[in-house]
């Protein structure tokens, strides 16, 4: 069992060295959040695809996709709820504590999830 806050240092750390690493390659970097994909995954791929220079045609697309079994929508849900009715009242001092690091990061997440 870890520690929350360890977990949460880890994940800005993480994504520091992800930014510092984009700013160091000499080619173009593309992020896409998992969220994003399972909300449209169509419109992702497409845009992934153009990134990439290859074909966003809609065939191309709807055989990729018709050949996942399933993608859930909100991949995050379980870990919402469970956030919002014991994570919260346990760690959410550290969201509030590690906000700025978070924010600074610039990948739009809400925080305030449990609205």
């Amino acid at each position: 069992n870890i520690d929350f806050e360890i977990l949460l240092k880890n994940y800005i750390a993480l994504h520091k060295y992800m930014k510092m690493d984009e700013n160091a390659l000499e080619s173009p970097v593309m992020w896409v959040r998992l969220e994003d994909f399972t909300a449209n995954p169509s419109s992702v791929l497409k845009d992934v695809f153009s990134f990439l220079d290859v074909s966003t045609d809609d065939g191309v697309v709807r055989n990729i996709l018709d050949g996942i079994a399933s993608i859930n929508s909100n991949p995050n849900a379980n870990y919402i709820t469970k956030w919002c009715t014991d994570g919260i009242r346990r760690h959410g001092r550290l969201i509030q504590k590690y906000a700025g690091d978070l924010s600074a990061l610039g990948l739009d997440y809400d925080l305030d999830i449990c609205k």
